[in-house]
């Protein structure tokens, strides 16, 4: 059963002890708090870990409208959706990741003339759809919901250092089912590996090196 803001917004109500809501139409104190918590409290639980549901992979190329002095040799602007990076690497499957990439200003900044990265996603056929949202997901959503509104809701004050004990539960359960639904996969190459292959190569293909 697809994740609904009804759905999300009861789970929080229930964690304050008050009751349902019928609709998102209710003139209720509840849902106008509710309402304007929505969007922040989405936007910092996807953030708030690397959901399978919301990772994207892209091949990015490096911005040729910017020229850098000095620092990385290649400026590549986020895409538009980005919201938490992954990983990094000059190969599509990521057998080694580039891990001296520099993050800042709405840009990434790395030695690769170009490579593919994997970052948790806004748009809406990635993370913010929320008929791939899982229950321990929700489940999360609806506990940091309750946590962002406990204070405005006189009844509930008193609530706020359980409904933060509960919140840590729910991201850890969240998470750790998250993470039980990816694939086995191969494990990335450590330091150990890449210091001892020849400079300027990828990972080992038909028994030689692939070169970019």
């Amino acid at each position: 059963m697809s994740a609904s803001v009804l759905g999300t917004y009861n789970k929080a109500l229930r964690h304050l002890e008050e009751r349902p809501l019928l609709s998102l139409t209710d003139r209720r104190e509840p849902r106008y708090l509710l309402d304007a918590e929505w969007s922040d409290a989405v936007a910092t639980v996807l953030q708030s870990g690397y959901w399978k549901f919301g990772m994207r992979m892209v091949l990015a190329n490096p911005d040729t409208t910017s020229s850098l002095n000095f620092g990385r040799k290649y400026s590549y602007l986020k895409p538009s959706d980005w919201v938490r990076t992954y990983q990094v690497s000059p190969d599509d499957r990521f057998y080694r990741l580039d891990r001296e990439y520099i993050d800042g200003n709405g840009s990434w900044f790395s030695d690769l003339p170009y490579f593919y990265v994997r970052y948790v996603s806004n748009d809406p056929n990635f993370g913010m759809n929320m008929s791939l949202w899982g229950q321990a997901f929700t489940e999360y959503l609806g506990g940091y919901l309750a946590w962002c509104i406990c204070p405005r809701i006189k009844q509930a004050l008193d609530k706020k250092q359980d409904i933060e004990k509960t919140l840590k539960r729910l991201k850890a359960e969240a998470m750790a089912i998250d993470a039980m639904d990816a694939p086995p996969g191969k494990i990335p190459w450590g330091s150990w590996v890449t210091s001892r292959t020849p400079r300027g190569s990828v990972y080992p293909l038909n028994g030689g090196w692939d070169e970019y």
